[in-house]
């Protein structure tokens, strides 16, 4: 009985929803502010690349002046790891999340939105790196992580 209930409600769930509002947002971009270790102030990259590991995604490719980075989540893992580069040094970042689905109408729209559990990077060229705001949601403009560099 709860199993006809439940595919009741599911069926009707699916067929109240139209395909526009079925569609999930796949702008899932974590943004890192990026700080001087000694001053705690803004600071900037020159000759700044970065690309998906073990990937062919050129996000960067020598800026040559970044003050902000901007980093997808992959909605298909729980992780994901950039090869970033300044001058001659290369370093590693790399972040772990949750996924999670929210409403965004009453007739069954959802998006998916990005929790960021940790941050790692491999201390090349960056400091340390801080989880100021975990929350990654779609259309928004939040720093969520910052990077301290040397």
């Amino acid at each position: 009985m709860k199993n006809a209930l439940l595919i009741s409600i599911v069926s009707l769930v699916v067929w109240a929803c139209t395909v526009d509002d079925m569609r999930l947002s796949y702008q899932h971009t974590v943004q890192f502010g990026i700080y001087s270790t000694n001053t705690k102030a803004d600071t900037t990259l020159t000759n700044f690349s970065a690309r998906g590991f073990g990937k062919d995604s050129l996000l960067y490719d020598k800026e040559s002046s970044v003050t902000q980075i901007f980093l997808n989540a992959n909605l298909n893992a729980d992780s994901v790891s950039y090869l970033v580069q300044t001058e001659s040094l290369v370093d590693t970042i790399s972040f772990w999340y949750t996924l999670s689905l929210s409403p965004v109408s009453g007739s069954g729209g959802v998006t998916s939105e990005v929790h960021v559990d940790s941050v790692w990077c491999s201390n090349a060229f960056i400091d340390s790196v801080s989880l100021v705001y975990p929350n990654v949601k779609y259309n928004e403009s939040k720093e969520n992580v910052q990077i301290y560099i040397f």
